[in-house]
């Protein structure tokens, strides 16, 4: 399985992710969190069960996607407020990622299990309202 990057970020978490794949007995290199890479650098590469590997991969994508985005959208933010203004404090209290994130991610895993329930034997069932047209 391999993670590769369709543009440019900071990798986040991925030495997480890589000790919960070492845990299920796969074979792990990443690229360390905190580290800058462009379009179509690896992130994250497992080998293994074929298996295990399969059952693991989509939620290795979609957590290293999310812990990614947040990590270089937060860099982003913070260069610009210091260009600004060196001397300024950043503070958060959020703890978790912001609910516009969070719709978008939605409508994505939406359209990605519309589109596979040919493949499934149980049915997909849809929060209300995240599709529409």
């Amino acid at each position: 399985m391999e993670i590769v990057s369709r543009k440019e970020g900071i990798a986040a978490f991925t030495e997480g992710l890589s000790s919960f794949l070492f845990s299920l007995s796969l074979n792990v290199r990443f690229l360390p969190s905190g580290s800058e890479f462009k379009a179509g650098s690896t992130l994250l590469h497992a080998e293994g069960d074929l298996e295990t590997l399969f059952k693991v991969w989509r939620v290795s994508q979609t957590f290293l996607s999310i812990t990614c985005a947040i990590v270089t959208e937060t860099r982003r933010l913070v260069e610009r407020a210091r260009k600004a203004n060196p001397d300024v404090v950043i503070a958060t209290t959020r703890k978790a990622y912001p609910e516009k994130f969070v719709e978008v991610r939605e409508y994505h895993r939406a359209l990605i299990s519309r589109n596979s329930t040919r493949r499934l034997k149980n049915r997909v069932v849809l929060p209300k309202g995240v599709i529409k047209r």
